[in-house]
């Protein structure tokens, strides 16, 4: 039974863990105003450098996935990748938000950008 409380309080712990780091990832981020961020569901991306964690928007109580890039770890690109990033993200998404097809993903909340990250909502 121990054991059974152990495993309990570990992913308890995780959870908040998690939580916490989404907290700090997006310090300042319009998205943390608007949805309710919960735990790490996975990575995507070159280098799975994209965490996407699910979450709930606090006005509607809809099940949304927030993706979020940290730049810090853009610090080891060359100073022309790291200049060029933001505005291949942001037309990205642009083109993404723009798409219409029961097929491919929806973008609900278009790219925010932080001093410390990157992020947007998709459903």
């Amino acid at each position: 039974m121990d054991d059974l409380q152990n495993i309990r309080s570990s992913v308890a712990d995780q959870d908040h863990n998690e939580a916490a780091q989404v907290n700090l990832a997006l310090p300042g981020n319009p998205i943390l105003r608007e949805y309710t961020v919960g735990q790490q569901v996975a990575s995507a991306g070159p280098g799975l450098c994209w965490k996407i964690f699910s979450a709930t928007r606090n006005s509607t109580k809809q099940d949304v996935a927030v993706w979020i890039f940290e730049k810090k770890q853009m610090e080891n690109w060359l100073k022309v990748k790291r200049e060029e990033f933001p505005e291949v993200l942001k037309r990205g998404v642009s083109q993404l938000t723009r798409l219409m097809h029961p097929r491919i993903l929806r973008v609900e909340r278009a790219l925010e950008e932080s001093r410390d990250c990157f992020a947007f909502c998709t459903e």
